[in-house]
């Protein structure tokens, strides 16, 4: 059991515990090729952050199982904000590879506009209602 920068009447709550961010990976900053960090940022609400940097375009961050021979990659993001689940390339703000399931109400919004082509779909006791609203 490990701890860095507790202190001193503080007990390790697991193997490791670092207080302030943690850097995995040799740059020597932290956008550096290949790091990553773990933020905890303590200013509710948010609770922390993970960040990765390096130079330049196109880098990503993969949550992977490892199956030994392979990795499959499951959540990829990428350094231009696109989200890609089971999906390693996403080439969309949420790009989803697969059936997916929606639990609720899809809504799909123009953003150019607050009220035309909005669309929304929703489901009720096994019937499902699709709204288009023009202005």
């Amino acid at each position: 059991v490990t701890g860095i920068g507790l202190a001193n009447n503080v007990t390790p709550i697991s193997r490791l515990q670092v207080n302030g961010t943690a850097t995995i990976g040799g740059g020597a900053a932290a956008n550096s090729n290949g790091n990553i960090q773990i933020i905890p940022v303590g200013v509710a609400p948010n609770a922390g952050r993970i960040t990765f940097g390096g130079a330049g375009a196109g880098w990503k961050m993969h949550i992977s199982k490892n199956n030994g021979a392979t990795t499959n990659d499951y959540l990829t993001v990428q350094d231009n904000g696109n989200v890609g689940i089971n999906n390693a390339n996403p080439a969309y703000n949420l790009d989803v590879t697969g059936t997916s399931s929606l639990n609720g109400t899809l809504r799909v919004k123009d953003s150019a506009s607050a009220t035309q082509g909005d669309l929304q779909i929703s489901c009720t006791g096994g019937v499902c209602y699709t709204y288009a609203v023009y202005a």
